[in-house]
């Protein structure tokens, strides 16, 4: 968050860097209860590093320290995530870390960040974006840590954010389920008594009659003090014309603040986490980790929520405790290409949803926190049954290489007016790297009772993070998931839309170079039950590595685009970013002069474009040096059969061949990298008949020494 402190050298976070612009706030938030003021100043416009607070920073180096000591790291790689739709986000370069966050509702996906807020259609259209100032209307330069839910029940957007100059929280709700701009928000200014003390990392949640906001105190804005839940009414469900006015006449009719949540061993709290509530219910849940400290812990604590009589929040002083796996402070994570490292907080929870899991016929809380593990870090995710309280499940998304770290887990529970379905299955956002990988940002999923999946990439760096706030450079500080409540319910399994960060190569040290990115996946890999169409691409030429734009209809659940040359294909990598709009790169190995048609594959079918594209130069390709091949396998087979060809100089691959004496009849193939080459053998030729293999590239050709025999 950004912090008002940064003379106190263990507080690591948000940084400010140039002056922010005031933007005009046509209507400011209505104002709440008194205002305590900044005793330490106005937010300052230079470079800074602030951030999130430890409740022992003691504990937490040593513990980070003792982490990083007992691990190492390498690189990994795994299979590519294919959402249903995916977009870029927005993006600061004056502040960090982003505290990336975002809710999808029926008709619109809204994503916060540190400072910005957007809202878009659920193509990833963007509808509007502006500064967190003007969806707030408060002054930019006090606002940190920004939180937005979807509430079900309401049929609304909600939003939390900390206004650190005042110590009050700006909230903030839509008139309907379709906001399109930031007028389509009533906001306010709540004053919830801290004086000159600092709510920080605020969480929010709800229950059917109550917005919820975790936070750890901080007296002064510089020492824990305890940990609290304040408590606002919500509105009432339907349109809402005219925002209603500021206190118990209009909104909120009541509010509170339960303090010093003790957990059930009568130590203090830390980080308290409300779910965001997806079944109805007047019972709602607080989740919290307990800290480490010197050693370890093992302990998760649930504080219920319900209503008193008399319309005000009953939210347990001192929590429920379930035992866990032993988990400890995770070290920072290191990046390739620098020793600038990235911070993955301090094994405190981040978010929670809760919603019924059919299979259990109850209410489940779904949660994840970072924490020591695998190559150095990883995360752990969460279950929980609230009565009792004890554990459906638990899980670790871990690698023996990566790094994972800034996690959200959401189930794939629907729940629109009386439409109810599925639930029992998650995914799982995450970010990842190590010494010798970029950032990424990777995702696992899991349906029903089935394993956990492996990593899916689903958006890559190409260079590391440095900038201003490093070393270690600020990072996360969370990111977010949450359940889609107009999935289809005929599918095999909802769908969940998350949002995390990656981040530009850091060639300019002096600003911010993280990026968001936002996608809806399912936990069945399904979704898109009409074949693709492709109506144009663009552009129709260009070289080696360029981009190219395909549009089209159903790109939902895209497992692979191909360039299809006469005789072969190659495979490229793209990123889909709308179901109307796929972005391709040509392969770095693809002939020049060569035309191919662009072939879509998505699980309901594929489609090749009717027009052709044609590589016009090297553009990073290589292939300067004549091919050679050492090896195939196998040696025979029917027609039919796949043949693994093994050498070098595999790059602008021409044809692919199958000769004997002066004849030759071209194979269809695909290159799989400047080693590999797999070509098909034709059917119909006699068994017996053997002949050799020929690779032709621009730089020449080669033949086999040994050749293929037909059985």
């Amino acid at each position: 968050m950004n912090r008002r402190s940064p003379s106190i050298g263990s507080l690591r976070g948000r940084a400010l860097v140039v002056a922010l612009a005031l933007a005009a706030v046509a209507a400011p938030a209505a104002a709440i209860g008194g205002s305590s003021g900044n005793p330490y100043g106005p937010s300052s416009p230079g470079q800074k590093a602030r951030g999130y607070l430890f409740k022992n920073p003691e504990a937490v180096a040593q513990g980070k320290e003792r982490a990083a000591r007992s691990h190492g790291s390498a690189s990994a790689s795994g299979p590519k995530a294919h959402p249903h739709v995916a977009w870029g986000g927005v993006s600061e370069t004056d502040v960090t870390p982003p505290d990336t966050t975002g809710a999808v509702g029926t008709t619109r996906y809204v994503e916060l960040i540190n400072l910005k807020y957007a809202i878009y259609d659920r193509n990833g259209n963007s509808i509007s974006s502006a500064g967190l100032d003007t969806l707030t209307g408060d002054n930019i330069n006090g606002l940190s840590d920004p939180q937005v839910i979807w509430d079900p029940d309401t049929s609304r957007f909600y939003y939390a954010v900390l206004d650190f100059n005042s110590d009050n929280m700006e909230i903030g709700f839509s008139k309907t389920g379709s906001p399109s701009s930031a007028s389509d928000f009533c906001k306010y200014d709540v004053d919830f008594g801290y004086g000159a003390d600092l709510p920080d990392y605020p969480k929010l949640g709800d229950t059917k009659d109550f917005l919820l906001i975790g936070a750890n105190i901080y007296a002064g804005g510089f020492f824990f003090d305890r940990s609290d839940v304040m408590w606002a009414t919500k509105p009432a469900a339907g349109t809402i014309t005219s925002c209603p006015a500021a206190g118990t006449s209009g909104w909120p009719s009541a509010t509170g603040v339960k303090q010093n949540l003790l957990n059930s061993d009568s130590t203090q709290a830390f980080t308290p986490v409300p779910a965001n509530q997806v079944d109805s219910s007047s019972t709602g849940y607080v989740v919290s980790a307990y800290d480490p400290g010197f050693s370890a812990a093992n302990k998760l604590e649930v504080f219920s929520v319900t209503k008193n009589l008399n319309g005000t929040a009953n939210i347990a002083g001192t929590g429920s405790s379930i035992t866990v796996s032993s988990f400890d402070y995770p070290p920072s994570a290191p990046q390739k290409g620098t020793g600038d490292e990235l911070d993955t907080l301090d094994a405190r929870l981040t978010q929670a949803v809760s919603a019924i899991d059919p299979s259990h016929g109850s209410v489940a809380i779904w949660t994840q926190h970072t924490v020591a593990g695998g190559a150095g870090s990883q995360a752990r995710w969460y279950e929980i049954n609230p009565s009792g309280p004890s554990l459906y499940q638990s899980g670790t998304v871990t690698s023996g290489s990566l790094y994972v770290y800034n996690a959200a887990i959401s189930p794939d529970r629907i729940v629109n007016g009386a439409t109810t379905a599925f639930g029992d299955s998650m995914v799982l956002g995450f970010n990842t790297s190590s010494s010798t990988a970029y950032v990424a940002i990777q995702q696992v999923t899991k349906l029903g009772t089935g394993a956990q999946s492996s990593f899916q990439l689903v958006k890559q760096a190409t260079g590391f993070n440095s900038d201003f706030s490093c070393t270690p450079c600020r990072w996360g500080d969370y990111s977010g998931a949450s359940p889609d409540p107009a999935a289809s319910t005929s599918a095999g399994a909802g769908q969940v839309w998350l949002a995390n960060q990656y981040n530009r190569p850091s060639t300019n040290t002096s600003i911010a170079n993280w990026l968001t990115w936002i996608w809806a996946a399912s936990p069945s890999g399904g979704g898109g039950s009409s074949a693709p169409t492709i109506t144009s691409f663009n552009p129709t030429s260009g070289p080696r590595l360029s981009q190219v734009t395909i549009t089209g209809t159903n790109f939902t659940n895209v497992s692979n685009v191909q360039m299809v040359f006469v005789g072969g294909t190659l495979s490229t990598s793209f990123t889909v970013n709308s179901p109307t709009l796929i972005t391709a790169t040509v392969p770095g190995n693809a002939p020049i002069g060569r035309s191919a048609t662009w072939k879509v594959t998505t699980s309901a079918g594929s489609v090749t474009s009717t027009s052709s594209f044609t590589i016009t130069s090297g553009g990073g390709g290589g292939g300067g040096t004549a091919p050679t091949i050492s090896s195939f396998t196998p040696t025979s087979g029917p027609g039919g059969t796949q043949v693994t060809i093994t050498g070098t100089n595999f790059t602008n691959v021409i044809s692919v061949a199958l000769v004997s004496g002066t004849r030759s009849v071209n194979l269809a193939f695909t290159v799989d990298s400047a080693t590999q080459i797999r070509a098909t053998m034709p059917t119909g030729v006699a068994a017996g008949a053997s002949a050799k293999l020929k690779v032709t590239t621009s730089a020449g050709n080669v033949t086999s020494a040994g050749s293929f025999t037909f059985t």
